[in-house]
């Protein structure tokens, strides 16, 4: 399944437990601008293509919009268990007031509200020990 048109799958394997993790950027969505706050929600899908539960343990983002960096999140206390043979989409909201962003807020205080944006989304999850990147980028229309 696609999300976003973007199709980004990563696999790792822990040597010891023969476990996988098959995960995507599946994209953003409820992108708003109200007050000068942006808000957006990033898709993570996730996948366990074992038997064996899986959990995910750790999210760490860097959410640059239209190349200013916005966010950094680390999710610590996050522990998402994808059952054997299913999969999962991971909501992540990312709100920002652009008055504390000065690129972010000349850029459009200059050009105006865009109608799309470029998301770039970079970092990693770490599942059962396994440490695996996330790095895309896509342009999606502002509503």
């Amino acid at each position: 399944m696609l999300y976003g048109g973007l199709q980004f799958l990563s696999k790792a394997k822990a040597a010891n437990a023969g476990t996988k993790l098959v995960y995507e950027f599946a994209g953003v969505k409820n992108i708003s601008f109200y007050n000068w706050v942006m808000s957006l929600d990033v898709l993570l899908r996730f996948f366990n293509p074992t038997k064996k539960s899986i959990t995910v343990n750790y999210i760490y983002l860097n959410v640059s919009v239209d190349g200013v960096p916005i966010a950094s999140l680390k999710k610590l206390d996050w522990n998402i268990t994808i059952g054997g043979m299913k999969e999962t989409i991971v909501s992540v909201p990312v709100k920002v007031d652009i008055k504390t962003v000065p690129a972010l807020l000349a850029k459009y205080y200059k050009d105006g509200i865009p109608k799309q944006i470029k998301v770039t989304v970079k970092g990693y999850v770490k599942a059962e020990g396994i440490s695996v990147p996330i790095n895309q980028t896509e342009t999606y229309d502002v509503f």
